[in-house]
């Protein structure tokens, strides 16, 4: 399991955590409230929690599949949550 905490400078930190497979990467992830405080357990456990349900916001094929493909993912999928909460119980078709 691949784990990926947004900037502690920006508000509404996010977690995104991942799992490679079978030449799949799949992505989940969490989102602070604008009421939340930043608890990096918390975001895991939930993040986590919606990938074991198959709740995942991306699922991408790679081939040659390393830590810096991850964390590139990773961090669209953070900023476009940010920008949008609500992506959080969608599919995105590419980041």
């Amino acid at each position: 399991m691949y784990r990926y905490y947004s900037n502690p400078t920006v508000p509404n930190r996010v977690t995104v955590v991942g799992n490679y497979s079978n030449g799949v990467l799949s992505v989940s992830a969490s989102r602070c409230s604008n009421k939340d405080q930043f608890m990096r357990k918390r975001g895991r456990t939930i993040a986590e929690s919606r990938l074991e349900k198959g709740k995942t916001i991306l699922s991408v094929e790679i081939e040659d599949f390393s830590i810096k493909n991850f964390i590139e993912i990773a961090r669209n999928v953070s900023d476009k949550v940010q920008k949008e909460p609500s992506l959080i119980h969608k599919t995105l078709n590419h980041v």
